[in-house]
């Protein structure tokens, strides 16, 4: 891309020596750009899938405290001094 403050056709006109070298140019970007895109959007549906799997895990871990607690609450008990 061309420094700040050059305009754009200043690009075309010395950057690029052809109408198609310029299209295989833009061509490029558009495809880095899409690939960006896509690599976030994978990386969201991973991040949505990982924590949706810990929240699978933390469920199932409380379920099994509640189960494995003693259904009657503690009894006091005096210690012999």
């Amino acid at each position: 891309m061309p420094r700040p403050g050059l305009p754009l056709v200043h690009f075309n006109d010395t950057r690029c020596g052809s109408v198609a070298e310029l299209r295989s140019v833009i061509l490029k970007a558009r495809r880095l750009v899409h690939d960006h895109t896509e690599q976030d959007r994978a990386a969201a549906a991973v991040k949505t899938w990982l924590l949706a799997q810990i929240e699978k895990k933390r469920a199932a871990s409380a379920a099994d405290i509640v189960e494995t607690a003693p259904h009657e609450p503690f009894a006091l008990e005096r210690l012999a001094a």
